[in-house]
């Protein structure tokens, strides 16, 4: 799964921000190429992509981020949520454990 990054002109900040997904990175290529209608200004912004189309309020790449991003797929995310559940949830002491431990203090 691949995801679009790009800068909204209406915030501003230069942050990025998901604007949409596609299994197939061409695809995300194909859309940017299509929407691209050169520099104009609308409503006092610069803009670069058609007017009411899908990356109207979407500044193009500057060349130094990466806008097209492999997020990886479900699979992916499972074993990395059960990493991440293991070294975070299984981290925490079970109340059962935590009267053991208390009882040793004590």
């Amino acid at each position: 799964m691949f995801v679009l990054l790009l800068r909204d002109i209406r915030i501003a900040h230069d942050e990025v921000v998901p604007v949409g997904r596609s299994e197939n990175d061409q695809e995300i290529e194909d859309l940017l190429a299509s929407e691209y209608v050169g520099q104009y200004i609308d409503t006092g912004h610069i803009k670069y992509y058609r007017k009411h189309g899908p990356l109207e309020w979407y500044e193009p790449p500057d060349g130094e981020q990466d806008y097209i991003v492999n997020v990886g797929n479900k699979k992916r995310w499972r074993a990395h949520s059960d990493v991440e559940y293991t070294k975070k949830i299984l981290s925490i002491p079970e109340i059962g454990d935590l009267e053991h431990r208390l009882k040793g203090i004590n």
